[in-house]
């Protein structure tokens, strides 16, 4: 059972997250990526600031 509005107010909570984030010159493509950032344990970035995506290209 999940109560009604609980989908909408999780899509506000990760919009005011992403906006946060935002003020702090952090890029958010997609609110899904906001949710998952908690799960994070690495962080791999080079001299740039590019982020990878654990994939050989």
């Amino acid at each position: 059972w999940v109560p009604e509005g609980l989908p909408a107010t999780v899509t506000i909570l990760l919009t005011i997250a992403a906006k946060r984030m935002a003020a702090q010159n952090v890029l958010v493509k997609d609110l899904q990526g906001v949710e998952t950032l908690g799960a994070i344990t690495l962080l791999a970035t080079d001299k740039t600031g590019t982020l990878t995506r654990n994939q050989m290209t």
